[in-house]
């Protein structure tokens, strides 16, 4: 079979994407640097990018995260109105804009469908690489519990419910990335039902076919899992002896061969944990999804959930994923979180240090691993 010929597609994407930036305002051309510095946040893209996706001689057609930034780009004149550049969030868009931006993100995606092998169909239902969820999701972020022990001596007495000041959250593990996620997600999801529960709580139906989002690990989190087994993730957790009594370390099979990835420890003092991030369809509903935040202890929890929150690196995390893993079905990155001074880092995913391993899934290959240099 002879493979059909994109090149007309990408050449109509080219010439749409430089005719938004010379044509979308009349009297406001928008310099190509001035894109640069509003698509890639903290750090710019480069010049020659944003000209390989207008060159109509040899175009190359950007990842479906870039169209999307592309469309809240033009979808409001004030993206240039403070005299520089920049992407507006989700939740600063008005009603027109955002209508305005869904209206060119299809438009956008249906030309890169012609200049590509992805049909827009499923292109439109690619997984996202952030925490944005489609207009009125329910979604729900589950966290692991802590209970009071079999002595209840180590317990703080405002988790015991007979107690006059009991505080329920305090049974919660992980706060500090349910904390963290909780704002972001309702922050980035303004119209979505964004609620938090106990593992041991999550029983509604509803909820469990709902995006759902699985704070910690399989030690406190009841429902990690079970979940986790009904999914191809190739990466489980274990017992390891030397942290048996504080986490589960993660391990992984390669060739026959299995690797644990294990925390940094010097002087009894974490100067760097290991987290999981991953996202893949929900079992008990293929059209929401799974997304699992873990590490072996709390900090690599936390970790993984700033990788896609933090102000300063999520949005260059968001373009590696993006990158790495546009079509994918489902993908994980393990990953390296710096603690220092007690206090966990944000990964930078584009630095190759901290990604320890990272796997994808193709829906048109659905047998296919891959395991990332």
């Amino acid at each position: 079979m002879v493979a059909p010929d994109r090149t007309g597609g990408r050449t109509a994407l080219a010439r749409s994407l430089r005719d938004l930036r010379l044509n979308r305002w009349p009297g406001r051309t928008v310099p190509q640097r001035t894109l640069a510095e509003a698509l890639g946040g903290a750090k710019p893209l480069s010049l020659s990018l944003i000209s390989s996706w207008e060159n109509e001689n040899n175009p190359t057609a950007p990842p479906m995260v870039r169209l999307r930034d592309y469309a809240t780009f033009f979808s409001t004149e004030r993206s240039i109105g403070e005299g520089r550049g920049r992407l507006l969030a989700d939740d600063e868009l008005d009603t027109g804009e955002r209508e305005a931006r869904d209206g060119l993100y299809q438009q956008l995606l249906a030309l890169r469908a012609e200049a590509t092998d992805v049909p827009v169909a499923m292109a439109s239902q690619q997984l996202r690489f952030n925490w944005r969820y489609p207009p009125g999701s329910t979604i729900r972020i589950v966290c692991g519990t802590l209970d009071l022990g079999e002595a209840g001596e180590l317990a703080h007495p405002y988790m015991r419910p007979e107690h006059l000041n009991y505080t329920d959250l305090l049974t919660f593990a992980d706060v500090d990335a349910l904390v963290e996620l909780f704002g972001h997600v309702r922050k980035v999801n303004p119209e979505g039902d964004v609620r938090f529960v106990r593992a041991d709580r999550l029983k509604a139906a509803d909820e469990l076919a709902s995006h759902l989002i699985l704070l910690g690990g399989i030690g406190l989190n009841s429902v990690m899992g079970p979940l986790a087994s009904k999914t191809e993730l190739p990466v489980r957790q274990t017992t390891h002896p030397d942290f048996a009594d504080y986490g589960e370390v993660f391990e992984i099979n390669e060739g026959g061969e299995k690797i644990q990835h294990l925390p940094e420890v010097s002087g009894g003092t974490l100067v760097g944990d290991v987290g999981l991030l991953a996202r893949m369809p929900n079992p008990n509903n293929s059209a929401t999804t799974l997304t699992i935040c873990n590490g072996v202890f709390a900090r690599g929890v936390l970790g993984a959930v700033r990788a896609l929150t933090d102000d300063k690196l999520r949005q260059q995390n968001e373009a590696y994923l993006a990158s790495r893993f546009s079509g994918a079905d489902r993908f994980a990155v393990l990953m390296r979180v710096p603690v220092l001074f007690g206090t966990a880092l944000t990964p930078d995913l584009q630095d190759q240090r901290i990604r320890l391993y990272e796997w994808c899934e193709s829906p048109r290959d659905p047998g296919s691993l891959e395991r990332a240099g």
